[in-house]
């Protein structure tokens, strides 16, 4: 009998929180986030320069119910615990709003040229220009170069991991930001954010920060670059291409990244890149003859995945 009621609580308490989550996802149409709707011409955020904060700042990110975290590998908690503190850091430390303000949308997810799936952690919309914020909530010390294609981070204890080139992920963002917006890619650029407990131990490029260092650095571009009045348009396009993307491709973006990047027979036909999403050329090393997949866009993209078979 004890064992039926436990079950039951259980049941109720799942529901609830899948519930939570559901009610509490910021999608546009839906939510505190998109009132007055957001597509309704008079009303389109950031067409009023005199616009409120509120008006400036869409977080799109879903919501996740206490056991949906539970259930969490550790590694994407503390990604999105990371994302949380640097967008309140955001919201406090940039001027938002109004001809010289900010625009900050978290989570967005578009499709790109391959049908996929590509996921920005930050956009900052402005007038000098739009800045991707990719977090990377690390703790330890941090190895890495502009060139290396995977960076390498030292735990306390001695353990270390490798991950990949977080400028070059930025890299694929900035080609489907690009594509979605029509706004020229020498117009967007890329920002990394590391969490406070981070170490760099190599010297970073200019555009590798902490967390509370990215507002200093997106407002040390002060060449209007983009015109005012097409601000709100490019806020309504970027969340209209969120909006487009299904459900079901939504749930299968995590997996869709890890087929992305993995190995393709040699054998296949329209092996898509895993940092812009162009065909791919079969080559081979010149060190062992060994085979891989190499971008058609070679030198401007370096994306690479092993080939097998």
């Amino acid at each position: 009998m004890l064992s039926f009621l436990l079950a039951i609580v259980l049941l109720v308490v799942l529901f609830c929180g899948i519930a939570s989550a559901l009610e509490n996802r910021h999608r546009p149409g839906s939510g505190p986030s998109f009132s007055p709707d957001p597509f309704d011409p008079q009303g389109l955020p950031g067409d009023d320069l005199l616009q409120t904060r509120e008006r400036s700042v869409f977080d799109l990110s879903p919501r996740h119910g206490f056991l949906d975290r539970l259930l969490m590998e550790d590694a994407e908690r503390r990604g999105e615990d990371g994302e949380g503190r640097l967008f309140g850091i955001l919201e406090d430390s940039l001027p938002l709003g109004g001809a010289d303000g900010f625009r900050i949308i978290r989570g967005l997810l578009m499709e790109d040229a391959a049908g996929g799936t590509t996921q920005i952690d930050f956009v900052l919309v402005s007038a000098f220009g739009l800045f991707i914020v990719e977090a990377k909530n690390y703790t330890g010390w941090v190895f890495g170069s502009a060139e290396q294609p995977r960076w390498t981070v030292s735990l306390p204890g001695g353990r270390k991991f490798q991950f990949q080139n977080p400028t070059r992920q930025n890299f694929k963002h900035i080609c489907v930001l690009s594509e979605k917006t029509g706004v020229r890619r020498n117009l967007i650029f890329s920002v990394v954010a590391f969490g406070e407990n981070a170490e760099f131990k190599t010297d970073m490029p200019a555009n590798v920060v902490h967390f509370r260092g990215v507002a200093h650095y997106v407002m040390g571009f002060r060449q209007r670059v983009i015109k005012a009045s097409q601000l709100g348009e490019i806020v309504q396009t970027l969340l209209e291409w969120d909006a487009a993307v299904c459900e079901e491709k939504r749930r299968g973006h995590v997996g869709n990244l890890k087929a992305a990047h993995a190995a393709a027979d040699v054998d296949a036909v329209g092996v898509a890149c895993p940092v812009c999403g162009s065909r791919m050329v079969l080559r081979h090393r010149k060190s062992d003859g060994g085979a891989f997949f190499g971008c058609s866009r070679y030198p401007a993209c370096k994306g690479t995945r092993q080939a097998v078979g």
